[in-house]
């Protein structure tokens, strides 16, 4: 705090006194600082757009964020319907295959089974012709 001004000294309360040249004057000081009052407000307006500037591009930056983790989420959900419809699609294959190779083996059991009868059917035919048929000591 200042306590006495002393046209070239100025002496705080803290005990110190501080030493300043004579000040010059000059015509155009008081018009040059109302061009710098004036550049100094339009500095200060200037920092407070850009400030503005600087939170609304810090929200978008955060909205964005929002976004691409809600994004992520989403993905990441499809991924795992995907991987359980892969397992369910698999699985059923699998039921598939084992249905198929059942059925193919009940096929080949049958169709032996159906073999084995009618080769006993064609032995029981050649024995009833060969029994039919002269032989041939027996046609002279």
């Amino acid at each position: 705090m200042i306590l006495r001004d002393e046209g070239t000294r100025l002496a705080f309360s803290s005990g110190v006194v501080a030493r300043y040249p004579q000040l010059v004057t000059d015509p155009s000081l008081e018009a040059r600082l109302t061009a710098l009052s004036a550049r100094v407000e339009m500095i200060g307006a200037e920092a407070a757009v850009a400030r503005h500037l600087a939170v609304a591009h810090d929200r978008d930056i955060s909205d964005l964020g929002v976004k691409v983790n809600a994004l992520m989420t989403t993905v990441n959900g499809l991924g795992v319907q995907t991987a359980n419809g892969f397992t369910e699609v698999r699985a059923g294959l699998d039921r598939l295959e084992n249905e198929m190779h059942a059925g193919f083996h009940r096929l080949e059991s049958e169709m032996r089974s159906t073999f084995r009868q009618t080769a006993g059917a064609i032995n029981q035919i050649a024995e009833l012709i060969t029994r039919a048929m002269p032989r041939d000591d027996e046609q002279q």
